[in-house]
């Protein structure tokens, strides 16, 4: 089902955007990236347990020890 299909169904509005936290900036702790993940997901979360607009997320580069060279600094390694 493509992006316009779903919307004439659901009657919702489809969305993808990316965010995160690079390992690159200056000072970076990864308890922030972790502290800005759990919020983001929480509203998300909170939105489509109300059957809200947000319905949903993805996540993508999580990546196993040893993997770091792949990494283009907004990877994670669990």
């Amino acid at each position: 089902m493509d992006a316009l299909s779903h919307r004439r169904r659901w009657k919702k509005h489809v969305m993808f955007t990316k965010s995160g936290l690079s390992d690159l900036h200056k000072g970076f702790n990864p308890l922030q990236r972790d502290r800005f993940y759990k919020i983001v997901f929480a509203v998300i979360y909170e939105s489509a347990n109300k059957k809200g607009v947000g319905g949903g997320s993805f996540a993508w580069q999580f990546f196993v020890e040893g993997m770091e060279d792949y990494n283009d600094d907004f990877g994670i390694v669990p």
